[in-house]
């Protein structure tokens, strides 16, 4: 596939995301980061992660642990994406178990979040009816 197809694509799948949060925020006066709870109402794997960044910047851990336990390895996983052309950072890049291994740790944790805590557990685990799946259910009557 030529590279301008697969920009396009890219470029058309980010604006058809942007366009759904658009009408979203039209529709209900509430704007949200996650399309897919925007959608759906459930929370994402990463569901919690701008809660907890910025409970670490305020220097409140126990807090930023609570909105997401693996905020300090996808920080991680960020930075070996970012220097990935240097030497340690090189190697996990290259590594056929790292990416696998985050995203392996990201799927267990959501699963014991959602068993443990979905629909009515702490921020962010919990249905948000206002979305556009709420709406649906709503119109029609389920």
């Amino acid at each position: 596939m030529p590279d301008w197809k697969k920009r396009c694509g890219i470029s058309c799948a980010v604006f058809l995301l942007l366009l759904l949060q658009a009408v979203f925020f039209l529709s209900t006066g509430r704007f949200q980061l996650c399309v897919f709870r925007t959608v759906t109402g459930l929370p994402c794997p990463g569901c919690g992660l701008t809660n907890a960044t910025l409970s670490l910047l305020r220097g409140d851990w126990k807090q930023s642990l609570a909105y997401h336990p693996l905020l300090i390895p996808v920080i991680f996983t960020l930075a070996v994406i970012i220097l990935q052309r240097y030497g340690f950072f090189r190697k996990l890049h290259r590594s056929r178990w790292f990416y696998f291994s985050v995203f392996g740790l990201l799927c267990v944790l959501y699963a014991l979040r959602m068993f443990l805590h979905f629909p009515d557990g702490p921020y962010p685990m919990v249905y948000d009816s206002a979305s556009l799946a709420g709406v649906i259910r709503k119109i029609a009557g389920f």
